[in-house]
């Protein structure tokens, strides 16, 4: 049975974030098919290279007249995760339940269940599949950084941080995992841990301005202007010519009082970077500050 992995855009890692994509295959349990199973054997492979492929229209209609000819809970499985490929997550979600109550109660497809879940806005519902996946087998790991970010985004961080800490032992690269942990960890009221996390963060994935802004964006949330500047000074110096970063770090030269050196640092900025009037607002606000 594949399975959907879940893949993160921007540092929030919003569980609506996760998007439906077959890249593994862990079949079930039995023996070499018979004469009489080859061509639905074959037929199952041809869906399976079209799941991995994104191929997922070509995956639907394979599967579908394979679901007519045998309705087994894993063949409706495998069209559950076509339809979810294709954005059809309600009927994914029905195939889903369908394949589990037929006996298919593996942890790939409440994993499966859960992403759909969480895709189509629903928590809770999607906290509950993963966990199931995560208790059907310890082992299966890809349940564990979406459970985490679910309930951190369900304002659960205190229960999202093992599994977040275990991300970050798992995907010790990804700028979101890392940011997320540091976010759970600020958001529990345990700022030295954040920021010990933070320094692990950057020793991790050393020189990378997406991090550094992330991590600093946290930092500003829960009164660390001061790691925030050191953050983004370290990133500008990286990439002088990224506008983000020197906007960001303006802002935090101002709200810890250092004007002059906002000012500094918005001369290098273009005029058109950021919102409309932003630059012009934000020199202004460091002129009248300096005097």
């Amino acid at each position: 049975m594949m399975y959907m992995k879940s893949r993160k855009k921007g540092w929030e890692g919003t569980a609506r974030s996760f998007s439906v994509v077959a890249v593994s295959v862990a079949f079930f349990a039995g023996g070499s098919p018979g004469r009489g199973q080859s061509r639905s054997s074959d037929t199952v492979a041809s869906g399976i290279q079209a799941l991995k492929g994104g191929e997922f229209t070509h995956a639907e209609e394979i599967f579908a007249e394979l679901v007519k000819l045998s309705p087994s809970g894993e063949n409706i499985a495998y069209l559950a995760m076509a339809e979810a490929g294709l954005g059809n997550l309600g009927q994914a979600i029905v195939h889903f339940q369908q394949s589990i109550r037929l006996g298919n109660n593996s942890a790939p497809v409440h994993y499966n269940l859960g992403i759909a879940y969480l895709k189509s806005g629903r928590q809770q519902e999607g906290i509950r599949e993963l966990r199931a996946a995560i208790t059907r087998d310890q082992r299966f790991v890809p349940a564990r950084y979406p459970l985490g970010v679910a309930l951190l985004q369900k304002g659960r961080p205190r229960e999202a941080l093992p599994y977040l800490a275990q991300a970050t032992e798992l995907l010790p690269h990804d700028v979101d995992v890392w940011a997320n942990l540091v976010r759970a960890q600020f958001e529990i009221g345990d700022d030295k841990a954040a920021l010990q996390t933070a320094d692990r963060a950057v020793g991790a994935i050393p020189n990378s301005p997406r991090l550094a802004v992330a991590l600093a964006g946290l930092c500003l949330q829960h009164s660390q202007a001061r790691r925030a500047r050191q953050l983004l000074e370290d990133a500008n110096a990286s990439d002088p010519r990224n506008p983000s970063i020197a906007l960001l770090l303006a802002r935090v030269g101002l709200q810890i009082g250092e004007p002059k050196e906002a000012l500094a640092v918005l001369e290098n900025v273009p005029p058109e970077a950021g919102a409309p009037g932003e630059i012009m607002l934000l020199k202004g606000e460091a002129r009248a500050l300096a005097g």
